[in-house]
Order: C-alpha cells, then sequence, then structure tokens
C-alpha cells in the first residue's frame, strides 16, 4: 500500500508542476513582485477595506499568491513571464492548473483593488464622477443606479464559494452581471465568457420596483423622483412649444382673414398646464407581463415602454456578435478574508457589501466604458489585463 501510495504522489507531483528547464538555474531578479496600489494603505478605502483589513487584502494575500507563483515558476519556461503572459501560457496545458489558478488569483485582485479610492468624506461616494453616457445605459438597461447595485449586490450574496462578481460590457455598450467561481477571471482572453445572444438579452431581470426594506431602496426613491421631475418638465417644456406653435399660427391666420384695426386686440394664446402629478408612488408594485419591463415608464401614461431588449434589437442591426468578448468595468471580490478582516464577522458579507459603492472609483469605470464603445478597446486594453 505505501509503495501505491508514493507512486501516485509522484504522478500527482509531476503533473501539477510546470515542466523545469534542463539547462540550470534561472536568475530570479524577474521574480514577480507585487504593483504599488494607487493610494496609501495606511488611508484605506473608508469602512470598505480599513487599513488593517486592505493590508490583508493587498499585501498579505497578494504577496502570498505572488510568491507560491514565483515559486511554481522558478527554473521553468514561465520564468522571467509577466503575470497575464504566465497565465496566457499556463492555460493551453492541463498540466500548469497551479500555475495559471496563482496568475489568475493574482490578476483578478490587482484589478478589483485598482477600481477602487479613499471616499471623499465620511457617508459620501464618487457616484458623481460617472458619465452621463454610463449614467444613460445604466438607467435604461437596470431601471436606475439603484437598481444595478441591487441587482450587483443579490449576485455577490447569491455566492456560497469565493470568486468575484464583475460588470462587464461588449463592443456594443451592453453590460452584464456575471461571477466566476474560484480562479476563473474575465480578464484574458483565454478565459473569456461568450454568451448566446439570447442570455444576454435576458440577463437585465431586475425590472420591478424596489420596495421599502430592501437594499438601496432610498436611494432608488430619490432617483425615482429625480426622474420623474425631469420627464415632467421636459413634458411641459415640450407641450408649451407645440402650444406656442399652434397659437402662432392660429393668429397669424386670423390675421390674413380679418381687416388690420389697430383697435382690434387678441388675446394670448394659454400656455397654462395643471400641475404634474406622478401616476405611482415609489414602492407600490405594479405586474407586468415582461421580466424586462422598464421600472420608469412614459410620465403621460401608465403604460410601460418597450422592453430594453426590444429597443436594443431596433439600435442595433448586427446582433449576432452580441457578447463574442466581454470587458470588464469593475470587479468585487468574494472571499471571506476580505469582510472578516474589515470587522463583519463571518455573516457580515451584506454589510460590507453594502460598503463597496462608496468608493467604487466611477471616474475610471467610465473611463473604461468610454473607450470600448468607442472602438479604442484594442489601445486601452494594453494598459491593464485586459484581453
Amino acid at each position: 500500500m505505501s509503495t501505491l501510495r508514493l507512486c501516485v504522489n509522484a504522478l500527482r507531483s509531476s503533473c501539477c508542476r510546470p515542466r523545469r528547464l534542463q539547462y540550470g538555474y534561472l536568475t530570479t531578479r524577474n521574480a514577480h513582485a507585487r504593483a504599488a496600489l494607487r493610494y496609501p494603505i495606511e488611508a484605506g478605502f473608508g469602512e470598505f477595506l480599513p487599513p488593517a483589513a486592505l493590508k490583508v487584502v493587498a499585501v498579505d494575500y497578494q504577496d502570498g499568491l505572488l510568491k507560491q507563483l514565483n515559486e511554481e515558476t522558478r527554473g521553468t519556461e514561465y520564468e522571467g513571464m509577466s503575470v497575464v503572459t504566465t497565465l496566457t501560457t499556463s492555460l493551453e496545458d492541463p498540466f500548469n492548473i497551479l500555475v495559471s489558478n496563482l496568475a489568475s488569483l493574482a490578476i483578478n485582485n490587482h484589478f478589483f483593488l485598482d477600481h477602487l479610492k479613499p471616499p471623499p468624506s465620511k457617508d459620501s461616494t464618487h457616484q458623481d464622477e460617472i458619465s452621463s453616457t454610463l449614467r444613460k445605459q445604466i438607467t435604461d438597461q437596470y431601471g436606475s443606479m439603484a437598481q444595478l447595485k441591487s441587482t450587483f449586490s443579490a449576485a455577490t450574496l447569491g455566492m456560497f464559494s469565493s470568486g468575484y462578481v464583475w460588470l462587464v460590457t461588449d463592443s456594443a455598450g451592453r453590460m452584464a452581471i456575471i461571477p466566476t467561481f474560484g480562479a476563473g477571471t474575465l480578464l484574458v482572453r483565454s478565459r473569456q465568457y461568450k454568451a448566446p445572444m439570447d442570455d444576454l438579452k435576458d440577463l437585465d431581470l431586475r425590472r420591478d420596483e424596489l420596495v421599502p426594506g430592501e437594499p438601496f431602496y432610498d436611494e432608488y426613491v430619490k432617483e425615482v423622483d429625480e426622474e420623474w421631475d425631469r420627464l415632467a418638465k421636459e413634458e411641459e417644456s415640450n407641450e408649451e412649444v407645440e402650444m406656442s406653435e399652434a397659437g402662432q399660427q392660429e393668429l397669424e391666420e386670423m390675421y390674413a382673414a380679418r381687416p388690420n384695426t389697430q383697435s382690434e386686440a387678441f388675446a394670448p394664446v394659454s400656455t397654462f398646464k395643471p400641475p404634474y402629478k406622478k401616476p405611482w408612488q415609489p414602492g407600490e408594485r405594479e405586474y407586468h407581463t415582461s421580466a424586462r419591463t422598464l421600472a420608469i415608464t412614459d410620465p403621460s401614461s401608465r403604460q410601460s415602454s418597450k422592453s430594453y431588449s426590444e429597443d436594443f434589437s431596433d439600435r442595433h442591426d448586427d446582433v449576432n456578435n452580441l457578447g463574442d468578448v466581454l470587458y470588464p468595468l469593475f470587479c468585487v471580490s468574494v472571499h471571506e478574508h476580505a469582510w472578516m478582516s474589515a470587522g463583519y464577522g463571518v455573516w457580515g458579507k451584506e454589510e460590507w457589501m453594502k460598503k463597496f459603492w462608496s468608493v467604487l472609483d466611477w471616474a475610471k469605470v467610465s473611463d473604461t466604458y468610454a473607450r470600448v464603445a468607442s472602438g479604442t478597446s484594442a489601445k486601452f486594453a494594453g494598459k491593464r489585463p485586459l484581453p
């Protein structure tokens, strides 16, 4: 039995380790080292990752991954390669799964941290830095910023294993929320997520309104109020213009048909419009037959506008390539050591996740989205580990 165990262990060791080079020892001066964060670790990332927790995630965990990766690649064909090249190359060899997993986890963790920055002040966020283009896309597809946060957070809370949850986009600007488990990644082409068009069209499932007691409900109510006010003002402005034009035409016709006398006075056309009232209140659910019905509908009617997927198909002729290549916008690490080190306890993932939005760098996310949507993603990809 002991002989058999020794044979199995020897076989396992030879299969799971990279092939060692046969021509001697290579220098380790090019060993992988942790990249510095954009912000000092001592400052932390607010209540999401206080300084001690940030040190665990950004230093202890990342250094541990790279140390193991250096040990596994020392004296092999991977020594001297960048982490990204190590990952893409090792994925082609099924015997190097440990190397590819370590490289993948290191890249994911770096990408996660690189899209965070300290909050401006207590109880504040960087949400005002989001571009109008990205905000409109989020509103069109998810209904509101609050509903995007709710959907993304729900995907995070639904993971019972470690991994990452990503917000991604494709070259058409279509967004999706996708989880990867274990050492899975969306940052290299070899592990890209290729989704059928029908699957991507059905990803925007959170179309009903948030109700009291749900996370982000207060923010949702504020967004809905602001959106209704904007739409109401826009509608009033359009109707005033239409009524003014119609009144002017009527006056001109009357003036042409009747004698021109100075004693005649024409009363101005009234543009009075009754005060606008919201036809519904946040929290009052309306049940639709389509799961993709927009939460914010036409203010002049209680009828819902067409679903986003239908509108998307109308606006894009070539939908057969939808989702062929996905570009990550940001991700969150779903690892117990993250919220445990931040002081939220074993079951504190939900409270920890609420703090994530206070440190997300929306300016960086908006810049990525703009580059992908404008077709310059190939140039931008060289600045970070993208496909």
